[in-house]
């Protein structure tokens, strides 16, 4: 990383260094020549001079003013230890003073104070980085910990739940918050791990620590922080509340502390607000996969992600098998329901909707006051025959069920979760073996819209079996650790 130094003093002829700002450490350097510095890796040609950077304290840089000869000797000490704890990097130049490209690496050597700049350093970073909820942070930390082992005292759970809510409370004072978004769907939900957390950073320094973590492990892609300004943080606490994301991560990367939106707001009961959450976290780890083949990640990454978006499809297609939802129905007998069209396809899918109010929502921009009328899912797909499937909650998330899942639905409604394992391929073989069943379609929101929107002109027959083919089993990792289902 490039270093910004600002040169801001020169001393008196014959002193190969000067002094100035940088945006780092504790904010001051000297720049020190040498022409014959001790290398570990390299070396010099006749006539390079290495200019070394090392930090100071803004006591040593005031020395300048009050007492030239000490900066005069702090340099040179300086330059004869070269001191790890002081060095921030190095260039190598010509005699006029232009870079010159050379590999090489300065010896180091011991600190020259006893270590006292590193301990100033520390001190002053640990006060920068000082967040508004850092005692809620560390108490709920130290009880989740504690609450983990089986035997815990039924006293130590109480205090967690406390503290939960002490820390829960303390987020809606803050001044400004901040969201891990999913940058692959736009920013418009929450980047959630396959635990399902949301996660929050109460300062933007650690959300981008975080972020860094993310970027050696390749998956940087996926997220985008972004500032939620304090008016408008229990709005956006409540808004993920109804769609079934309660679960939050504070600041993980310095305390992790994990909480519910619960702990912080009472809430109303949101209807189907738990296959929301799957429906999405499906979709997310879908287009994760899908970036993760096409940058050609290395193939444990993408079927590990294959696995979790595949587990997580039979959590909600179970979930979709055992809710009811809402249609928009006309006609006399409001047996004719509303079907939707995608822009680029002559296909038509059955319009559904998790709760009332998004299927009234809708209906306002279809022709014919179509009225929401709530089914069950073999209703759902007795109406659906003929189409090529649903999409559910259309102009939002636009889940799109085909019709060939539909017995697949029929039969995981009727069975425990079912997790997915993909066999890794055999060390012959060249390439991983494809899955039985491909990912589908990933839903586009913007690809559906109000105005292709029909009223389908027929009555509900009852549809066809149509068997599908059935995933490999398996299970999912998670970049921040696990939470069970």
């Amino acid at each position: 990383m490039e270093i910004q130094y600002k040169r801001s003093y020169a001393p008196a002829r014959g002193k190969r260094y000067t002094a100035g700002e940088i945006p780092v450490m504790l904010g001051y350097a000297l720049e020190v020549a040498d022409p014959r510095p001790r290398l570990c890796e390299g070396k010099l040609e006749p006539g390079d001079i290495c200019m070394l950077l090392f930090g100071i304290s803004p006591e040593e840089y005031a020395l300048r003013e009050r007492a030239p000869k000490e900066l005069d000797a702090l340099a040179e000490r300086l330059r004869k230890a070269v001191p790890a704890d002081r060095l921030i990097g190095w260039r190598v130049c010509d005699l006029k003073g232009a870079p010159v490209r050379r590999e090489v690496k300065p010896e180091t050597g011991e600190s020259i104070d006893a270590g006292a700049f590193a301990r100033l350093l520390q001190a002053r970073a640990g006060q920068a980085e000082a967040g508004p909820l850092d005692a809620q942070l560390a108490e709920c930390r130290r009880l989740q910990e504690a609450c983990r082992e089986k035997d815990a005292p039924e006293a130590a759970r109480t205090e967690h739940a406390q503290a939960r809510r002490a820390l829960g409370a303390g987020l809606l004072t803050l001044e400004k918050l901040y969201v891990a978004d999913e940058a692959l769907l736009n920013g418009r939900w929450p980047s959630l791990g396959l635990d399902g957390r949301v996660e929050l950073f109460t300062r933007r320094e650690r959300g981008e620590r975080a972020l860094r973590h993310l970027e050696k492990a390749g998956a940087a892609a996926f997220w985008q922080l972004r500032e939620i300004p304090g008016d408008q943080i229990e709005g956006a606490l409540r808004r993920w509340a109804a769609d079934g994301l309660t679960a939050l991560r504070v600041d993980n990367g310095f305390a992790s502390a994990e909480i519910e939106i619960a702990d912080a707001l009472e809430l109303m009961p949101s209807e189907n607000a738990a296959l929301r959450a799957l429906m999405l976290r499906e979709v997310e780890c879908g287009v994760r996969w899908n970036r993760l083949k096409s940058d050609g990640a290395p193939e444990p990454n993408q079927r590990s992600m294959l696995e979790g978006m595949l587990t997580l499809r039979n959590f909600a297609w179970r979930a979709l098998g055992q809710a009811k939802l809402w249609v928009l129905c006309g006609g006399a007998d409001r047996r004719s329901c509303v079907l939707v069209g995608r822009k680029d396809r002559e296909e038509r899918l059955l319009a559904a909707f998790t709760e009332r109010a998004r299927a009234a929502a809708f209906a306002q921009s279809v022709p014919g006051a179509p009225v929401p009328v709530e089914l069950k899912f073999d209703e759902l797909a007795a109406r659906a025959n003929g189409a090529a499937g649903m999409l559910i909650d259309a102009q939002e998330l636009g889940y799109r069920l085909p019709a060939g899942a539909f017995d697949k639905v029929r039969e995981l409604r009727e069975k425990p979760p079912l997790a997915v394992r993909i066999a890794p391929p055999k060390p012959a073989q060249e390439e991983a073996p494809r899955s039985q069943a491909e990912m589908g379609e990933l839903p586009d929101p913007d690809q559906y819209a109000a105005d292709l929107t029909k009223t389908a002109e027929r009555r509900p027959t009852e549809p066809e079996s149509a068997p599908m083919a059935v995933e490999k089993k398996g299970f999912f990792r998670h970049l921040f650790g696990k939470r069970p289902m």
